[in-house]
This record gives C-alpha cells, structure tokens and sequence, in this order.
C-alpha cells in the first residue's frame, strides 16, 4: 500500500509510514536560533586546519582576556543565526574553530573559507562586512598568538 501525506510542504512528510523532517526549513522558519546562550565565556581556543578534509592543526591560539572574548561574542551575534543557504565545500578549504569554553560546556563556531556557519546550520549568502571584518580580525589574532 502506498500512501504519502505532506503535513506542510517545506518541513514534515510521512510516506510509506515513515515521518520525514527537512530540518533545514524548520531550521529557517525558527527565529529562536542564537549564536549563543551562555555569554560567561572563560577562555577562547582558535585552531586554523591545514583544510576541512585535514584536521592537522596548522595554527593554534588560546585567548584568555575576557574583554576581547566578550567583543568577539558580541561582534558574531550582529551575524544573522538564519543562514539563508547550505554550502558543500572541496577538501582543501580553509577550514577554523572557535572553541569557546564556559562555566558548563564549550560551545564551537565553525568558519569556512571565511564564511560562518550559522546556528541553523546555513551560511548567509549576502555579503556582510560584520562578518568579513571579523573572520580577518579572527585571522589577526590567530597569528599575533601562534
């Protein structure tokens, strides 16, 4: 018996008896997504691969002054959290982690090829100079502490 509903077009399909999510769409329809839910952040490791297909660390470093911490935090959350489109990416992209560690639980951010990926799992499609200025500020730092 083939039977297929579609509850909504864009997210939930049942077929054959099995229910089907497209978490992208309810990734893009939620505006509750946050870069970030706690801003107590203690310390920050920045870690540059060799690419995304590679994860020898080519550069590391490690901030530990808050203020540069919470300018960082509050720079990343003028980024949109709805990225607009999903990116597939060849193996020797420039790959870098933001590993921002707090009270409870570490939480990372994701940059590739200068592009963030957002908390919905998309990255902007427009160009934005919020971003752009901070991925080479991001950049900066990481050199002046390898």
């Amino acid at each position: 018996m083939f039977r297929a509903f579609c509850f909504n077009l864009n997210s939930i399909y049942l077929f054959k008896g099995l229910l089907y999510i497209n978490a992208y769409s309810i990734a893009q329809t939620n505006m509750e997504n946050r870069w970030f839910i706690n801003k107590n952040c203690t310390s920050l490791e920045i870690k540059k691969f060799k690419s995304v297909s590679n994860h020898q660390i080519h550069k590391f470093g490690e901030i530990n002054d808050e203020k540069v911490i919470q300018d960082l935090i509050a720079r990343i959350e003028k980024i949109n959290p709805n990225g607009d489109e999903m990116l597939s990416f060849a193996e020797n992209t420039e790959y870098i982690e933001l590993l921002f560690h707090f009270e409870n639980q570490p939480q990372i951010i994701q940059i590739y090829q200068g592009k963030f990926k957002t908390p919905s799992t998309g990255f902007n499609t427009a160009k934005n100079e919020v971003e752009i200025n901070l991925y080479n500020d991001i950049t900066a730092l990481l050199s002046s502490t390898s």
